[in-house]
C-alpha cells in the first residue's frame, strides 16, 4: 500500500462546488481507497491504495468525485517522498515568517503542463514585492501583503494558469507533510 496525499481544486471556495469532508471520506472509501482521512475544508485528501501511480490515483478520485457528487475537479496526487522534496528543497526565502509582511504560497500544478512555459507565463518576479521559484509540481510564492497588487500573483486569478493550479500556504503545506502515516 501507498500513501497519497491528493489536492482537490477549487472545492468549497465561495460557496460553490460544496463537499462535506465526512461524505468525501465514505464516498472514496466506497470506490476502494483505505485509510481515507482529510484536512482542514479546502481539499487535502490522504488515501491508501495499492496503485503505484500517482496520476492514476488523481484520475481515480476525479472519477469518484464525479460519480458521487457530480462535479468536475481536478486532482493532483503526491506520494510522501514526492511531498518531502517539496517541502525540503524549496528556498530559504520561502519560510512561512509573516512578521515581516509577506504571506507564502504554494501553487500546487495539475497536470499536464509545462514548468517552462508556466515560468515564462508567470514572468520576472519583483524582488521588491516579490519571489516566485519553480520546484517539482510547485512554484514557490512570497509575497509583500502590503503590495500585493504590483505582484505577478496578484493577475494569475482568471487566467489559464490560474485555473490549472491549486494554492495552499505555508502552514498548509507543511503541516501536511507532517500528516502522512
Amino acid at each position: 500500500m501507498t500513501q497519497y496525499l491528493a489536492f482537490l481544486r477549487g472545492i468549497n471556495v465561495g460557496g460553490k462546488s460544496l463537499i462535506k469532508m465526512a461524505a468525501l471520506k465514505e464516498a472514496l472509501e466506497g470506490d476502494g481507497f483505505i485509510a481515507v482521512k482529510t484536512y482542514i475544508q479546502s481539499g487535502n485528501v490522504f488515501v491508501n491504495t495499492s496503485q503505484t501511480s500517482a496520476v492514476k490515483v488523481a484520475q481515480a478520485i476525479t472519477v469518484s468525485i464525479a460519480k458521487h457528487f457530480d462535479l468536475d475537479v481536478k486532482v493532483v496526487a503526491f506520494t510522501k517522498q514526492q511531498w518531502q522534496e517539496v517541502v525540503s528543497d524549496a528556498p530559504k526565502w520561502w519560510d512561512g515568517d509573516k512578521s515581516t509582511g509577506w504571506k507564502h504560497d504554494l501553487f500546487i500544478l495539475l497536470p499536464p503542463y509545462d514548468m517552462k512555459e508556466v515560468m515564462q507565463t508567470l514572468g520576472e518576479s519583483k524582488p521588491d514585492v516579490e519571489n516566485i521559484g519553480s520546484g517539482a509540481g510547485v512554484i514557490y510564492a512570497s509575497l509583500l501583503v502590503a503590495k500585493w497588487s504590483r505582484t505577478r500573483a496578484s493577475k494569475l486569478p482568471g487566467t489559464p494558469l490560474y485555473k490549472q493550479m491549486t494554492i495552499r500556504n505555508y502552514n498548509t503545506s507543511t503541516k501536511l507533510l507532517a500528516l502522512f502515516d
